[in-house]
């Protein structure tokens, strides 16, 4: 008898479907008061504040890698407001060149107004939304390594958490142009940030 033909081989099927995915530095201790009340004084606890004033002359980033494209929904950062009436926040999300950040190449958040932002004892996650009414409008990000730099404008006053050390990338993962414009300071930690969106096969940056 003649051997039993081979059955046909197919192709793979692309895969089409979004993936969701929430991802970053995430641990921090939130809504944590670091001032405790004692005989109607504030005295500071012996837990260590680990955070960098954020709102000043110097600009501050925090770098992540991806190696899918990225739909990009929000980012958060994890910070403590102090002040702010008038001021607003907002990022600007730009691929690195040469391990820094490059000059506005990527996206920018829509503005925080720091009024809508309530007073709170200790940290708590800001959200910083990208332009979008819906997910199919949103940015994408290529596959690459990309830098989250907080704006700020008027009297915005705020602090950003940060993990001392880098436990999560690499050692040069956050900088800041505390010594010039060029981002020349790498600083020996990690800030404190989230980023939620979607890996999407079917589109492209």
């Amino acid at each position: 008898l003649p051997p039993a033909p081979l059955p046909e081989k197919k192709p793979p099927e692309a895969v089409t479907a979004e993936e969701e995915v929430i991802f970053g530095n995430l641990d921090f201790p939130p809504l944590m008061d670091f001032y405790v009340k004692f005989k109607d004084a504030g005295a500071k606890t012996f837990d260590k504040e680990t955070s960098e004033y954020v709102t000043g002359e110097a600009a501050y980033a925090q770098a992540f890698t991806i190696e899918r494209a990225l739909r990009l929904d929000v980012v958060s950062l994890a910070m403590h407001k102090f002040g702010g009436r008038l001021g607003s926040l907002w990022l600007d999300v730009v691929k690195d060149r040469e391990g820094r950040p490059s000059v506005l190449e990527g996206v920018r958040s829509l503005t925080l107004n720091l009024d809508a932002v309530s007073y709170t004892p200790g940290y708590k996650w800001f959200d910083f939304a990208f332009p979008g009414a819906s997910p199919e409008e949103r940015p994408v990000l290529g596959p690459g390594r990309y830098w989250i730099i907080l704006r700020h404008s008027k009297d915005a006053l705020v602090n950003w958490f940060y993990t001392p050390g880098n436990p999560y990338g690499a050692p040069d993962d956050a900088r800041s142009t505390v010594s010039g414009i060029d981002w020349s300071y790498i600083m020996n930690l990690d800030f404190n940030f989230r980023v939620m969106g979607a890996f999407t096969p079917g589109r492209k940056p």
